[in-house]
């Protein structure tokens, strides 16, 4: 399953890069949200009345669904046409309530939306925070000075309009929806970034670059401890660093450590470290976050192609779209799966060691 763990391992950088906190929180807004398909006035307020509105959990397609009065999802008349299978997409807004601490008001609050199919705008508590047109990429909202503590509450409007797409792009909130409570000086969720520059069998370079974010009005000082933990637990090398950062400013850290007789990421076998870093302010700590990571080397040209640790990988290429078929547009960790295991049994994937073909077990 070489494909499916190249993908999991870029996966589980993103998704352990936004978990494993201390001091600040990290949840998946996924569920308790109310839909309504069709566009309409005033539901940006927390005032407006959505009972009537039907209760779903994002990842959601509105697309997909059967459309009023029919029992399938298609319409030969849809803009799209056959680009995007017959279906209807136009307008449609969703809302939720959010329920902060008392201490909101001291701390950062993002909102991330991991994909919004299409044109997307966001209100909290009636106010504006962002729009994002492109339905494919990732966004992220600083909504601190929105928020309060209690109930809040969240609005966003999709205008998928066609056409738009040459595929079945689905409409909605098509992909998870995160929710960051953190220190005011934090490490930004997005930003620790690991390379390995230098990997051989004995020895390996890790180079850690992680951005601390000081949304205080004031400066501060600030110490980034970095711990590099193996597959059992075990801290096998550490960095600190000591840092002035001036107020409402961001800084980079770079670290640099290296590993004894590292376990190295390969398709066959996908060892992983974890990156475990403390944030600590004026003595005090202030965040904690884990990123998982791989020690490999990546090399490609004109005459050996592709190389991990220098050993020689061919890969047969093939278009994967968004969509999940019949499932529609909504990103289901199963679906998702399941359509590397197809293309894996058919033979998308291909290693080539020392000469001789190997098909992935």
């Amino acid at each position: 399953m070489r494909a499916r763990w190249i993908l999991a391992a870029a996966f589980a950088s993103l998704v352990f890069g936004l978990a494993g906190q201390a001091m600040s929180q990290g949840v998946e807004l996924n569920d308790r949200w109310r839909f309504h398909r069709g566009d309409t006035a005033g539901a940006e307020q927390p005032s407006f009345d959505d009972h009537g509105w039907r209760a779903v959990s994002v990842p959601h397609d509105w697309s997909i669904e059967d459309r009023p009065g029919q029992s399938h999802p298609f319409d030969k008349d849809a803009p799209g046409a056959a680009s995007i299978a017959y279906t209807e997409c136009g307008v449609g807004w969703y809302r939720r309530t959010l329920e902060l601490p008392r201490d909101t008001a001291s701390r950062t609050v993002l909102l991330r939306f991991e994909a919004v199919y299409m044109d997307a705008e966001v209100w909290v508590n009636g106010a504006s925070v962002g729009r994002h047109a492109f339905g494919y990429t990732p966004f992220t909202l600083d909504v601190s000075d929105k928020v309060r503590p209690g109930a809040n509450t969240v609005a966003v409007r999709v205008n998928n309009q066609q056409p738009s797409s040459r595929w079945y792009s689905g409409s909605g909130i098509l992909r998870p929806v995160h929710l960051e409570v953190l220190d005011k000086v934090h490490i930004d969720p997005q930003r620790p970034t690991i390379t390995t520059p230098k990997v051989a069998i004995t020895e390996a370079e890790v180079r850690a670059r992680t951005v601390v974010v000081n949304a205080l009005s004031r400066p501060v000082q600030v110490r980034l401890i970095s711990t590099v933990v193996d597959a059992r637990g075990r801290e096998v090398r550490r960095a600190e660093e000591t840092r002035a950062a001036a107020a409402n400013a961001t800084i980079e850290v770079e670290q640099a450590m290296t590993l004894d007789w590292p376990a190295l990421w390969s398709p066959e076998t996908p060892n992983l470290y974890a990156l475990v870093q403390e944030l600590k302010v004026d003595g005090r700590s202030a965040d904690r976050r884990t990123t998982r990571f791989g020690v490999r080397s990546v090399t490609f040209d004109a005459e050996h192609g592709l190389r991990v640790n220098g050993r020689r990988v061919l890969l047969r290429g093939g278009a994967i779209h968004a969509d999940n078929y019949m499932l529609g547009g909504a990103a289901l960790p199963r679906a998702d799966a399941r359509k590397l295991e197809l293309m894996k049994a058919a033979g998308y994937v291909e290693l080539k060691v020392d000469g001789a073909y190997a098909l992935p077990k």
